[in-house]
């Protein structure tokens, strides 16, 4: 309040105003309590506005910082969103996983895997499930762990599927793999093994390249496995001949037949009726001569019979 009153006490500055026209000269006096309240009215404006343009400033921040964390916050949801459909896509490739261990299972049962307890192993991988909590946190951690796990079950789902195709081709080599007796019966027995033999017309030593089945004229003939039809006709001492082709894995020869039920190009399956025991060509009486055949190359037919198999 002292201060106040000394201000006032203060006699100030004259300012002289000229006139641009012909009027006197003017002297305006100005107190100095005038001054400092101009000053403090000044001081109060520019306070005034440099607290405006600080609020300002920051609420455009503020601004940008909402937005910044508006976008991240639709990242999030984003890649949420995107664990849960590899989550998901992950979740069918197991289930189809179960789904062809199930069709192995089912599988010929004669069919053996090398390693089956490495495949064992090697699905026991997948038991485990992934914990959203733990991807949230982990972030982009997170969706590496995924796409690992997605990238081993995709192979292993390729390596299951390669076993499979592996083992259907094993179970086709079979369906065409002669291994059942072509003549059976109770007055059907084996007169000639395969291999070196006695001739009963010559009486001297041969390579008998297949076996004679003893058997009564019309004794049925039972096709051993899949194939197709290739030859059909007399030949010679053979007389009634008949060839099968085994999709290309064996081939299969009759002779002395009686009787023919199929033709060349039909598709035959295992276990169909596909001829008659006969005495045609060079025989002493009735019977079957049966030939197994690879590569051109003559088997021992015995070697395929599995009496105990299904057919």
């Amino acid at each position: 309040m002292n201060i106040f009153r000394k201000l006032m006490s203060f006699r100030g500055i004259s300012v002289k105003v000229i006139p641009h026209a012909d009027a006197s000269v003017r002297d305006v006096h100005l107190p100095y309590w005038l001054l400092t309240l101009i000053a403090l009215v000044g001081l109060g404006l520019i306070g005034g506005l440099v607290f405006l343009g600080v609020n300002f400033a920051q609420q455009v921040v503020d601004e940008d910082r909402l937005e910044l964390l508006q976008g991240q916050t639709t990242d999030q949801d984003e890649q949420l969103t995107l664990f849960e459909e590899q989550i998901s896509k992950l979740e069918i490739g197991l289930a189809t996983l179960d789904n062809y261990r199930e069709q192995l299972d089912e599988l010929h049962p004669y069919l053996t895997l090398d390693n089956p307890d490495l495949l064992e192993a090697r699905a026991a991988e997948f038991t485990s499930s992934l914990n959203m909590d733990e991807i949230q946190a982990a972030g982009q951690a997170g969706r590496a762990a995924i796409n690992r796990l997605v990238e081993r079950a995709s192979k292993l789902h390729a390596s299951y599927t390669r076993i499979e195709g592996n083992l259907e081709a094993e179970q086709a080599r079979l369906r065409f793999t002669p291994s059942i007796r072509p003549v059976e019966g109770e007055q059907c027995w084996i007169t000639t093994a395969f291999g070196n033999q006695m001739s009963e017309f010559t009486g001297r030593s041969y390579f008998h390249r297949g076996i004679d089945f003893t058997a009564p004229t019309g004794s049925l003939i039972l096709a051993p496995a899949d194939g197709t039809v290739v030859y059909a006709d007399h030949e010679g001492n053979f007389g009634l001949k008949l060839t099968i082709d085994h999709g290309g894995y064996y081939e299969t020869t009759y002779t002395h037949l009686s009787r023919v039920y199929v033709q060349p190009g039909d598709i035959i399956t295992r276990a169909q009726l596909i001829a008659a025991v006969g005495t045609t060509g060079r025989t002493l009486g009735p019977k079957l001569h049966y030939e197994v055949l690879r590569g051109g190359r003559n088997l021992d037919p015995s070697r395929f019979f599995l009496p105990d198999r299904e057919i």
